[in-house]
């Protein structure tokens, strides 16, 4: 059975839903930037959106710039930005150069800076409150929609003020979401994206606390960024000065461990009091001789892996301090970027 619903309370329900959104004069979280103006001329893909992001790379899983309604367009409103993400005439992704019709280099014919009317969907690999995007070749409101990626079920949305210039709008939900979908407020309008600003997840942070051997708690802390195509760093302190063995463990979770939930108790293992934060996918030890040493992990140049979450922990040889003769520092967790 079906029931009608009050027009009043289809306003408040709509209001609602925009009321969850405001515009801010800045991203005030962590943020990756893709400027376009640093890509090359032509068709673009999703692996060189994301290797374009500021702050280790963009936090993206997909982009689908769909066609609309509205007709193709010339760059040549609001080119202060320079190059922009388009859907090309073609259908691809695509970057192009901004047009100035008074120069005689750039004929308005040219078809490098044509483009097809669409609409844009970022799916992310992080989970956000906060986004921002330029908006070039179009002076009016845009609609932001976020979204479950999972479902596409809305959970906020907003109309932006008029991009009277192409400058950048940031934007916070009170609600997260992991997918942004990014439209004209007519539907006949037609828009190019000279930036995206993104909310990223901490790079690696700490938390949790480790257990004290006679020395002390082990710390566990960042040298370098979990990034692909370069060398993932932590930097294990407070062990027994007099040198010993130190094994770091890294997973994929921090709320189950595969044999139950985290936190875990190491009382089974001889270890009481102290605790196991994250999953043991694989673990890597070595020797120190003066309570300090570094943990390198080579991470591949592979795409697929941004996004993924990485938690680690150390346990540290400490004799005396209990039957298993060994003491947890606190463990961290971070995305791969």
């Amino acid at each position: 059975m079906r029931f009608p619903i009050h027009a009043a309370a289809l306003t408040t329900l709509t209001s609602s839903l925009f009321a969850q959104v405001i515009e801010i004069p800045s991203m005030t979280v962590d943020t990756s930037t893709v400027n376009m103006s640093g890509l090359p001329v032509g068709n673009t893909t999703l692996s060189a959106l994301i290797t374009a992001g500021s702050n280790g790379g963009a936090p993206l899983n997909a982009v689908t710039l769909a066609q609309s309604t509205a007709q193709n367009g010339l760059y040549n409103t609001n080119t202060q930005l320079g190059r922009a993400l388009v859907r090309s005439t073609t259908g691809s992704l695509a970057i192009i150069h901004a047009v100035d019709i008074l120069d005689p280099q750039y004929p308005a014919n040219i078809p490098e800076s044509l483009y097809a009317g669409c609409n844009a969907t970022f799916d992310l690999s992080v989970r956000a409150n906060e986004f921002g995007v330029a908006i070039g070749d179009w002076t009016g409101g845009m609609i932001i929609e976020f979204r479950e990626r999972t479902t596409n079920a809305l959970v906020a949305s907003t109309v932006s003020s008029n991009y009277t210039q192409p400058n950048a709008k940031f934007f916070r939900s009170q609600l997260t979401f992991d997918r942004v979908v990014v439209r004209c407020a007519s539907p006949d309008g037609n828009f190019v994206i000279p930036q995206l600003h993104f909310q990223t997840a901490p790079a690696w942070a700490p938390f949790g606390v480790g257990c004290a051997g006679p020395d002390g708690i082990p710390v566990l802390s960042l040298v370098a960024p979990p990034r692909i195509n370069n060398t993932f760093s932590l930097a294990i302190s407070n062990m027994t000065p007099t040198g010993g063995a130190w094994v770091v463990a890294t997973g994929a979770s921090v709320t189950d461990s595969g044999l139950g939930p985290l936190p875990a108790s190491l009382d089974v293992i001889g270890a009481p009091g102290c605790l196991l934060f994250c999953s043991v996918e694989f673990y890597t030890f070595g020797f120190h001789s003066n309570g300090t040493a570094q943990f390198d992990f080579a991470l591949p140049n592979n795409p697929q892996l941004v996004g993924q979450l990485i938690a680690n922990q150390a346990l540290t040889s400490a004799p005396g301090a209990n039957a298993l003769g060994a003491v947890a520092s606190n463990a961290g967790a971070g995305v791969i970027r």
